[in-house]
């Protein structure tokens, strides 16, 4: 039970945990960087629900996950939502690692994110597309954790958007 505890609190890190979040490009575009639109968002994320899914082996073993969903504001205001979904890929005496996939989940469009992670930070996973006024969205997503022990993410959203021709 305590090995299940620190894997749920670790994934904490990713998704329910204090972070920074750079999006930096990652297109095989011509053009460059300062002929694309770039928007940077400073996001306060507070975690809603988190749930730790024991699969397989009882305690921390390859396929256990963990959900998990947030809010996020800007400037006091509430500006998407987050959900999270996260996978034990391999579990060892040093830690595990996962695959995460997750969105951010605004009014105009999502951001959709994926990648492998230990938690160590800060670590990056890649912004694989989006919807709606995201649909043109790539890059990579870094999260480095800052208050350690928190439900609440600092998070600095950083979105590349490519022309189409």
């Amino acid at each position: 039970m305590r090995k299940l505890a620190t894997i749920a609190a670790a994934l904490l890190v990713l998704g329910g945990a204090t972070a920074a979040i750079s999006v930096a490009s990652a297109s095989t575009s011509t053009k460059s960087e300062s002929e694309r639109s770039v928007q940077v968002l400073h996001l306060i994320s507070h975690q809603r629900s988190l749930q730790v899914i024991d699969i397989g082996k009882k305690g921390p073993s390859p396929g256990d996950q963990v959900i998990e969903t947030t809010v996020d504001f800007e400037h006091g205001r509430r500006v998407d939502r987050s959900v999270l979904n996260c996978v034990d890929i391999t579990v060892s005496a040093r830690g595990f690692d996962v695959l995460c996939h997750g969105a951010l989940v605004f009014s105009d469009g999502q951001v959709q994110f994926q990648g492998e992670t230990n938690f160590q930070t800060p670590f990056t996973v890649a912004v694989t597309g989006g919807t709606g006024a995201y649909q043109h969205v790539g890059g990579q997503l870094t999260v480095e954790r800052t208050l350690p022990h928190s439900t609440t993410d600092v998070e600095t959203l950083r979105l590349v958007f490519f022309e189409t021709e």
